[in-house]
């Protein structure tokens, strides 16, 4: 979700890039490697995946500079426990995918009862039933699939993925995704995963 993969990149270089200019391209940490060999005069290597960034750091203009970097990927496997998760994210939707929508969202709870100290949620000290909305928010299972519409709903609070308003959104949104996977060779998609982190334990 935006809140665990949103974060500022703030870039002074005096004399090169223009004081104040706000930048709204998608940039990820895979920019940055490129973007520092070329500053430095090496040569980026054919095998590199992600593009130097120079460009965007050098325009004089804000706003958007590149039409490709319209988006950006993220993915979670492990986080008190099992969270595969693979999403991609433009300036109006973010689509997730759960590969195991079977496990619960607060897999963190048992390690907050045993080894940080155990405080309750808001949603244990209202007793809210179990279908109550908010209480599947916290203690609830994730859905196959999700589809955000971020101008609306900058928290991510309403998935849009059953909605047929935005079919054509989710598939566009999937594909896009898929397309990602299929490029990077993601063994989630291609069904070669394999347990490393946590083998045998659930």
């Amino acid at each position: 979700y935006e809140m665990g993969t949103r974060a500022p990149l703030a870039i002074r270089w005096p004399g090169k890039i223009k004081a104040g200019k706000k930048v709204s391209d998608y940039i990820t940490l895979g920019h940055l490697a490129p973007t520092f060999l070329e500053i430095a005069g090496i040569e980026v290597p054919d095998d590199m995946r992600f593009t130097s960034i120079m460009d965007v750091l050098l325009s004089r203009r804000s706003g958007k500079i590149r039409s490709d970097l319209d988006a950006v990927y993220t993915s979670i496997e492990t986080h008190c426990g099992r969270y595969p998760m693979r999403a991609v994210q433009t300036g109006e939707y973010l689509y997730i995918k759960n590969y195991e929508p079977e496990r619960p969202i607060n897999q963190c709870k048992k390690y907050w009862e045993t080894a940080a100290g155990y405080s309750p949620t808001w949603v244990e000290i209202n007793r809210l039933d179990k279908s109550d909305p908010i209480y599947q928010r916290v203690d609830g299972k994730r859905p196959s699939e999700e589809l955000y519409y971020l101008p609306e709903d900058p928290f991510q609070l309403n998935n849009l993925a059953a909605d047929p308003d935005y079919s054509e959104a989710l598939e566009y949104m999937r594909n896009r995704l898929v397309n990602e996977q299929i490029e990077t060779q993601d063994p989630r998609y291609l069904g070669t995963y394999k347990e490393v982190f946590y083998p045998g334990k659930e």
